[in-house]
């Protein structure tokens, strides 16, 4: 009987620090789900900043493009304001001035 009576206390301990043993294996599962939780939200908020980075990068892109093309086209107007130019001076140059006659 006091076998019995001592068994039954030793399985009384051993639950108790199973039941212990698993609190904790469930708070650490908490734990691990929390974490789980802020990697996921660190992971949104991270995909958020590089579509933001990504559109950035395209306005900066198409900026860019814009301006060259404007640059371009620049180019070709002090090209043709340039050549207007030159032919101005060369008709300019033409016409001869006359001394002014003097008065009798």
């Amino acid at each position: 009987m006091h076998t019995g009576t001592e068994q039954a206390g030793l399985s009384v301990t051993e639950a108790k620090r199973a039941g212990s043993e698993l609190t904790d294996i469930v708070n650490e599962v908490r734990k691990v789900s929390d974490m789980t939780a802020q990697v996921a939200t660190a992971t949104e908020e991270q995909r958020y900043v590089t579509d933001d980075i990504q559109q950035n990068v395209m306005t900066i892109r198409d900026v860019y493009e814009a301006h060259r093309q404007h640059s371009h086209t620049l180019q070709q107007h002090s090209a043709e304001l340039d050549a207007l130019a030159r032919d101005l001076a060369g008709r300019i140059a033409s016409f001869k001035l006359m001394a002014p006659s003097s008065p009798h």
